[in-house]
C-alpha cells in the first residue's frame, strides 16, 4: 500500500477524521490528502423541517441487525413517539420486538422519493442508532432539511454535526453543513485538474 500512496497524486477523504487516519498511517502523504465531504441530492433542499411538534421519529434504509433498530423502538416509546420505519427487507423481527415492547411502530415499504422526503420533513427526529456506518445518507438528508437526528457519536462526527448528548450512547445531531452532490462533483473535478 505504501507504494500506491507514493505513486498517486491525490488522496480523497470524506471527513477530517478519515484524513487524520490516513495521515497517521502514511505521514508522508499528508500533502496529497484533500477532504471532500459526501453530499445529498438537490431535491432535499426544497424541503424544510416541519416536525418540531410531530408525533413520530423516522428511520429509512435497510432493516438489518447491525442497524440496532431495537434501540430506536425503545427510544420512541420512551419519548412517547411513534417510530416510522421506511425500508426493508428484514422487518418481521423488528415488528415482533416492537409488539413485545408495546411500542407504536409503523413499517412501510420503500416510498416514492417525494413521499419519503415529505415524511422525513414531518418527523420530530430522524433516527439511526447504527454503530457500523461511516456515513448515513438518510441522516445527511435529514440534517440538510433541518430535521434533528438521533445517532451515535461516530455518525455525528462523520457528518461533522453539532450535537447534544442523549443518554449513554446516542447524541442529537442538530446541524451539519451538508452540500449538494453538484458542489461535491465540482470539487472532485477541481482535484483532478493538473
Amino acid at each position: 500500500m505504501a507504494h500506491t500512496v507514493e505513486a498517486i497524486d491525490a488522496i480523497h477523504a470524506a471527513r477530517t477524521c478519515e484524513a487524520g487516519l490516513i495521515k497517521s498511517h502514511y505521514p508522508h502523504a499528508s500533502g496529497k490528502i484533500t477532504v471532500i465531504p459526501n453530499g445529498v441530492e438537490e431535491d432535499v433542499f426544497g424541503y424544510k423541517w416541519l416536525g418540531a411538534d410531530g408525533d413520530y421519529m423516522m428511520y429509512a434504509g435497510r432493516v438489518e441487525k447491525y442497524k440496532r433498530l431495537e434501540v430506536a423502538v425503545d427510544l420512541a416509546r420512551e419519548l412517547g413517539l411513534r417510530l416510522l420505519v421506511v425500508g426493508g427487507p428484514h422487518r418481521e423481527k423488528l415488528r415482533r420486538y416492537a409488539r413485545r415492547r408495546g411500542a407504536a411502530v409503523k413499517l412501510l415499504d420503500p416510498q416514492p422519493r417525494s413521499d419519503y422526503l415529505r415524511l422525513l420533513a414531518g418527523a420530530r427526529y430522524a433516527v439511526n442508532p447504527s454503530r457500523q456506518e461511516a456515513y448515513s445518507i438518510f441522516v445527511a438528508e435529514a440534517l440538510a432539511m433541518g430535521v434533528p437526528a438521533v445517532v451515535t457519536p461516530e455518525v455525528a462526527e462523520n457528518l461533522a454535526a453539532e450535537r447534544k448528548p442523549l443518554g449513554d450512547s446516542l447524541v442529537v445531531a442538530v446541524h451539519a453543513a451538508v452540500p449538494a452532490w453538484r458542489d461535491v462533483l465540482q470539487k472532485y473535478l477541481d482535484l483532478c485538474r493538473p
